[in-house]
């Protein structure tokens, strides 16, 4: 039975789930329409002070600020863009202490604003230290600082798009363990290919990425029948006999957009070994 808006109706579908004993699913909904409240909060507050943001994603807002405020023009080099107005910092702030009047929570056990401004806008002496920042999507962005020389300093590189990847470089490189290489949030190679993007968005020289000819490998896990179907009817040989089974894993390379590999099915990934473990 499916409830919503002012009647329910019946649907057949594949994987039903049975309410449990404290099962209250308004709870669900409350929480995630109260977080957007509270961006739409957030936005209204920024815009009506004058100021706009980069990006705004589930619990956060970039915004555009400098310690003294005015009107800055973004580098775009794909179209002309109308400058636009940054806050001051002050500003900034006092919408962080605005926001503390909203806190849920017990003021002893979490003191303060429920807003904050992040780590990577404030330099070692705790003062502003400003970034830029590159933004594609909500979820595909960076902070990065242009240094003297026209280095670029790469701050917070999102994995969004990148992070199902596996390290081009191979297991314990750039010293990280066979099990950091998996788990690590701040890959070395990730940040080059940050980079890579910010120099040439910005016009600056940029060196072609050691790894831009290899494969873009990522794992793919076993986990449900409709995955471990995916995999059926392959002719495998002796050697992959009883390995494709559920909790394995395959190292799989993605195919370009309309292209695959000389005499590969186009529909399908190529695979390159399983994992016993």
């Amino acid at each position: 039975m499916v409830y919503g808006g002012f009647e329910g109706f019946k649907h057949k579908v594949h994987s039903p789930e049975t309410a449990g004993e404290f099962s209250c699913p308004p709870f669900a909904a409350l929480i995630t329409g109260a977080a957007r409240l509270m961006l739409a909060l957030l936005e209204r507050t920024v815009t009506d002070a004058g100021g706009t943001y980069g990006f705004c994603d589930t619990d956060s807002m970039s915004i555009v600020a400098t310690e003294v405020g005015g009107l800055m023009t973004p580098v775009d080099t794909t179209e002309d863009q109308l400058p636009v107005n940054a806050l001051p910092v002050a500003v900034v702030q006092g919408i962080v202490e605005r926001f503390e009047s909203l806190n849920p929570y017990t003021k002893d056990a979490v003191p303060g604003s429920i807003l904050a401004i992040k780590s990577v806008s404030v330099g070692g002496d705790n003062q502003i230290d400003p970034v830029q920042l590159l933004a594609i999507s909500a979820k595909r962005y960076t902070f990065y600082r242009l240094r003297p020389g026209g280095e670029v300093e790469i701050i917070e590189p999102s994995e969004h798009g990148l992070g199902h990847l596996l390290n081009p470089y191979g297991p314990g490189t750039h010293g990280l363990t066979d099990e950091q290489d998996d788990e690590d949030k701040a890959k070395p190679w990730i940040t080059e290919v940050w980079e890579f993007v910010v120099r040439r968005t910005l016009g600056l020289p940029v060196k072609r990425l050691s790894f831009a000819d290899l494969p873009a490998v990522t794992r793919t896990s076993i986990t449900t029948p409709h995955v471990m179907r995916g995999f059926s009817g392959k002719d495998w040989g002796d050697s992959m006999d009883g390995e494709i089974r559920p909790a394995t894993f395959l190292l799989t390379v993605g195919v370009a957009r309309f292209g695959h590999p000389v005499g590969g099915d186009r529909m399908r990934k190529s695979v390159l070994r399983s994992s016993r473990g």
